[in-house]
């Protein structure tokens, strides 16, 4: 495992959401094709470069460092912090 992040924003009320991160290899037998797959109201999901996420929009964007300088040990991400 790479990183946990806990994400908390606010879309009609607080909400939280945790994901946890892993270091993997490219898969050899993947397909150019397999890269764009999955769709959802309001979002685009596909296999991208690491190095190229600051050139999209990115959700969680403060995720974008944690991932461009994976840390050699497991980190605990919290974005997003709420004001009391």
């Amino acid at each position: 495992m790479a990183f946990a992040a806990e994400n908390v924003f606010d879309g009609n009320g607080i909400q939280h959401e945790i994901g946890l991160y892993y270091h993997v290899a490219w898969p050899a037998a993947l397909a150019p094709d397999d890269l764009r797959r999955g769709k959802e109201i309001g979002h685009r999901f596909c296999w991208m470069a690491v190095r190229t996420l600051g050139s999209v929009r990115f959700e969680p964007a403060g995720l974008i460092h944690f991932l461009q300088n994976r840390p050699d040990t497991i980190e605990h991400v919290i974005l997003g912090r709420p004001e009391p």
